[in-house]
């Protein structure tokens, strides 16, 4: 799983990365971990120009946020909710298969 942080003309500014052991259940707490060790790189000044949150999620999300990942152990995790609770901030979604589509 990998964070990084971005300015504006999409450089990355802080990377963090964790190993995922597929199909074992990933705790919300490594998200929480992952964002927190950005925004730590970060002092006051440029912390308060984080805008938004953007996430590439696997598996398949429903209407009200929750995503089912295999691979992730993830069985309706409220992954949007989770996240907004997180960083308290706007956060926008796009499937894996769709942001790699758009790399492309």
């Amino acid at each position: 799983m990998r964070f990084g942080l971005t300015n504006l003309i999409g450089e990355v500014r802080h990377r963090w990365e964790t190993p995922v052991v597929w199909g074992r259940k990933l705790d919300a707490e490594v998200l929480r971990k992952g964002v927190q060790s950005l925004l730590a790189n970060l002092d006051t000044a440029e912390r308060s120009r984080v805008l938004a949150l953007g996430v590439s999620y696997t598996g398949i999300m429903d209407a009200e946020g929750r995503v089912s990942a295999v691979n992730l152990g993830w069985k309706d995790f409220p992954l949007q909710e989770k996240l907004r609770s997180i960083v308290g901030l706007p956060a926008f979604f796009c499937s894996e298969s769709l942001a790699k589509l758009m790399a492309e």
